[in-house]
């Protein structure tokens, strides 16, 4: 990783040149600066997954509540919903509504004492939260992929991008463990063995949070892309049968005409192809009965054959 101090770069190795020395004395807090900068945008980033990811359950239970007697799935699908809204409330209440919220100081904030333990407890809660809805998500693909039009109403690739999430999840939990001497690096620093090791971890875990957060932002970017053209074709054209400004068919907000594409539809009847399934059971048992009287009758053809040749 490289830290950019006014027209000078650094590079945190065995070889630490002279001038190098003097720039990293006498700008210590760049690293607590970049280290902090870089967990509040990656925090901020998973603060987007979750709303996305809330988008996609809202959309599941309310098609869920359109198909009568089914209840199990419903009623998870619902519970998963009502714990995403928590998160997203929490997550509102510490950053605000915005993607691009900042706390005035927070790059000065101690990061061993204040912003690591809170992004630690972010990190885990959101892992939990998603790790929770990717079971429900399961259960409702497995559900719907019975059945030909449900089948349609599935998110495409949702299953595989929660679980690039929650992978992505250990590893900041496991960024975040870690100890570093970031707090106490200051313009008496000296640069022996030891604190060039001291430093370099402080730089992995930077770089670390770095690269998570630009797969986290990719993530993110396809999801919601995905979510976009979903309601675009699916709630819009094909439910409502009208078009939307943009606006309305960005994250969070297309929660609503997931509500009134809902009130278009008083229940969703499954297709044919599960009866199409019983139907190709009972052929089966057909078969089984007609291979059964078959073998019967070879049987006791050979039985009669063996009688005639034992004559």
């Amino acid at each position: 990783m490289t830290y950019i101090i006014g027209n000078s770069s650094i590079h945190i190795n065995n070889d630490i040149a002279h001038d190098i020395s003097s720039i990293i004395k006498a700008y210590p807090d760049v690293f607590k600066i970049c280290i902090n900068s870089e967990t509040r945008r990656w925090v901020l980033n998973v603060k987007r997954i979750v709303h996305l990811f809330s988008d996609v359950i809202t959309i599941y239970s309310t098609l869920l509540h359109k198909i009568p007697h089914y209840d199990d799935i419903t009623n998870m699908a619902d519970e998963t919903k009502t714990n995403l809204a928590r998160l997203e409330e929490y997550f509102i209440t510490l950053f605000g509504s915005s993607a691009t919220y900042r706390i005035d100081g927070w790059e000065s904030l101690s990061y061993e004492m204040t912003v690591k333990p809170a992004a630690l407890l972010i990190v885990k809660a959101c892992y939990e939260a998603i790790n929770s809805a990717s079971k429900c998500f399961l259960c409702v693909e497995l559900f719907f992929l019975q059945f030909d039009n449900l089948k349609k109403l599935l998110v495409p690739r949702i299953m595989s991008t929660v679980h690039m999430v929650i992978r992505l999840m250990k590893k900041l939990t496991f960024l975040c463990e870690l100890k570093t001497i970031v707090d106490t690096i200051d313009g008496s620093i000296t640069l022996n063995e030891e604190c060039k090791a001291n430093l370099r971890k402080v730089e992995q875990v930077t770089s670390g949070f770095k690269r998570e957060l630009r797969t986290l932002e990719r993530i993110s970017s396809t999801l919601d892309a995905t979510l976009l053209h979903y309601t675009d074709a699916l709630l819009c054209k094909l439910i409502l049968k009208r078009a939307f400004e943009s606006l309305e068919l960005t994250m969070i907000k297309r929660r609503n005409i997931c509500y009134q594409a809902a009130e278009h539809v008083l229940s969703i009847p499954l297709s044919a192809e599960q009866h199409s399934m019983l139907s190709i059971r009972d052929v089966e048992r057909y078969l089984i009965c007609i291979m059964a009287l078959l073998f019967t009758i070879v049987i006791v053809a050979l039985y009669r054959f063996f009688n005639i040749f034992k004559r």
